[in-house]
């Protein structure tokens, strides 16, 4: 009995300093998100050699959604979000002061044998930035949700790509 009691007490104290050292590390933010079957990644931003037609820079912000076969088929709908960040670290930090620079919304329609669509963003870098440093450090967000039939999933977590320094 006591064998026991040392060996309960020995793997609390292991517990207890796991979980210590898990609240000590800051969360971070997944680059991949899997949620109601499909799953999402998000690439750093990057410029591929295209311009608008007024001659400005256009970037682009790739994403990959892989969802798996279903019976009825799938409609995903992706919220992409683009952001400047203007601190050293990471990106989607929340105590970060970073800049909204744009969003859209895309409905992604997968056949019942499921597959994996890779889907470009494309945008001009924001004018303004408000700690003026050069380049911008962009970088992107996203959640999606699945519909399937009449039943539609809750929002997945937030994917955050990498920072990008990127020279308008």
């Amino acid at each position: 009995m006591f064998a026991r009691t040392t060996k309960k007490l020995a793997l609390a104290a292991a517990i207890s300093g796991l979980a210590t050292f898990g609240l000590a590390v800051p969360a971070q933010a997944a680059t991949t998100v899997t949620h109601d079957g499909c799953t999402l990644e998000v690439d750093p931003p990057i410029f591929t050699n295209h311009f608008s037609t007024t001659g400005a820079k256009l970037f682009d912000y790739p994403y990959h959604l892989t969802c798996l076969p279903s019976a009825a088929g799938v409609t995903v709908t992706v919220t992409h979000e683009r952001w400047e960040s203007d601190i050293l670290g990471r990106a989607g930090d929340p105590d970060a002061p970073d800049e909204f620079t744009g969003r859209s919304k895309r409905n992604l329609v997968f056949a019942a044998a499921g597959q994996t669509r890779n889907m470009t963003v494309r945008a001009v870098l924001p004018t303004v930035n408000d700690d003026t440093d050069i380049p911008l450090e962009m970088y992107q967000t996203a959640t999606f949700r699945v519909k399937s039939g009449a039943v539609l999933g809750t929002t997945s977590p937030k994917a955050v790509g990498a920072s990008t320094p990127l020279i308008p």
